[in-house]
């Protein structure tokens, strides 16, 4: 998981947009240089810290956009202006925060993107304030204005057209604004804009266009109609804008979602499963017994519980060595897995040389059957173990069964508790009969 981590943070390390996750309490959980460097911060300040805590001057508004994505568990987007230290004036910054969701969809934590917008906040403010000027904030704008009759045919488009496509501007046809664009947008572009047409709503569509570079960039157009006095269409207004940046924020913050849902299934797994035999952890059994304990007094049906010891395994360890103690339990699990076969089954190592099955819906005789099942599995093995008074490996099972008494009411901790100490009564029964066999003690609960 480290690795995972590691290669993670290599690839957003140099990435030009400002990219930071966070944990549920708001903390950040990892900042790349370009979003400590738009605070003038460096990256420590960040990691570990609160929102509050790393950013205070700008807290309640940042922390209010996260919070409003949390609430939506939909991507946000915001503006944010910041007076930023060593600046000399505020800068606006646009952030784009997104959900962070694990295999099962629950939210793990947010996603945000953050990029400096200061410059084309400042040409669109230029853009407003002066009609005298009009012409010359347009040039300013990154937009790139155009206007089309009623038909949707012939358009006036600004210089920066040509700036971007390397196209003619000026007065254009549909065919030469088709020549921009990439082909797999094409067909969605000219239906967006035939749906226009007809129906007057506004267009809106985002799109790939061939750039004088030989690259695309992505473009977002947008217009509006504007009417006569009987409520025709005259004319339609809009503008392209370049919203390749943002596209590449949404595909950082996809790829990042993507690597921490892989490390999140990664660790999910890591805190249910024993790394040497591969069978479930304590902590994934005893939440299985939990919960099967709650579901066989709504079902009425009976559970049972075996719990396996490895016969004289300390003796074998200081025979053979610990490397082959472990492949021994290794080879044990094998064999438990073999002797179940169903999925609802839970095989787990209990600790040590001790395992359980957890069988659902299975009487005492039935349970007893499984773990004698097992005691061959084992026994077949072959596996020496000199020291023991049969010389080799060895299982002791004990077989408990959860009845079910619907006068008797217990918490569910306690009707765990008492499960687990008949299977525990009735493994110490079968060591005290002599070890290599398998004995039973039920009980209503």
């Amino acid at each position: 998981m480290r690795a995972t981590f590691a290669k993670m943070e290599e690839a957003f390390r140099a990435a030009p947009l400002g990219l930071a996750t966070l944990d549920l309490n708001l903390r950040y959980v990892y900042v790349n240089e370009a979003f400590a460097t738009m605070y003038r911060k460096p990256v420590q300040d960040f990691v570990g810290h609160s929102v509050a805590e790393a950013v205070p001057r700008w807290a309640p508004q940042i922390l209010s956009h996260l919070k409003h994505c949390l609430l939506t568990e939909a991507s946000v987007e915001c503006e944010i202006e910041a007076d930023v230290a060593g600046t000399g004036y505020p800068r606006v910054f646009l952030r784009t925060c997104k959900p962070i969701r694990d295999e099962a969809g629950a939210i793990i934590g947010l996603a945000c993107g953050l990029l400096d917008i200061t410059e084309r906040k400042q040409a669109e403010a230029a853009m407003r304030k002066s009609e005298e000027n009009h012409r010359h904030a347009v040039e300013l704008n990154p937009h790139i204005p155009w206007s089309c009759g009623p038909d949707g045919e012939r358009f006036e488009i600004s210089a920066r057209w040509t700036d971007l496509t390397g196209l003619n501007s000026g007065s254009i046809t549909l065919d030469d604004w088709k020549q921009a664009l990439h082909p797999d947008d094409l067909a969605p572009f000219l239906a967006a804009w035939r749906k226009s047409l007809v129906t007057g709503s506004p267009f809106d569509v985002e799109y790939r266009v061939h750039c004088g570079d030989g690259d695309f960039r992505w473009v977002r157009a947008r217009a509006a109609v504007r009417r006569d006095r009987s409520g025709r269409i005259s004319k339609w207004y809009g503008i392209n804008e370049d919203i390749h940046e943002r596209k590449l924020i949404d595909a950082a913050l996809r790829e990042k979602t993507r690597h921490l849902e892989l490390v999140t299934h990664q660790l999910a797994l890591s805190l249910k499963e024993d790394h040497l035999t591969g069978l479930a952890n304590r902590r994934h059994l005893d939440e299985a017994i939990t919960r099967q304990v709650k579901l066989a007094h709504r079902s009425k049906l009976p559970l049972s519980l075996v719990l396996f010891d490895v016969d004289h395994f300390k003796a074998f360890n200081d025979t053979y060595g610990h490397v082959a103690g472990d492949e021994c339990l290794r080879k044990v699990a094998g064999a438990l897995r073999r002797a179940t076969g169903r999925a609802s089954d839970t095989a787990a190592r209990y600790g040590g040389e001790e395992f359980a099955l957890l069988l659902p819906n299975t009487s005492e005789e039935g349970a007893l059957q499984v773990a004698n099942r097992a005691l061959e599995e084992v026994r077949a093995l072959g596996i020496p173990n000199a020291k023991a008074a049969i010389p080799q490996v060895t299982l002791s099972a004990g077989v408990a069964m959860l009845g079910l008494d619907q006068h008797k009411k217990r918490s569910t901790a306690d009707a765990v508790s008492d499960f687990l100490k008949m299977a525990d009564l009735a493994l110490y029964a079968a060591k005290k009969a002599g070890r290599n066999c398998a004995q039973g003690r039920s009980r209503q609960a």
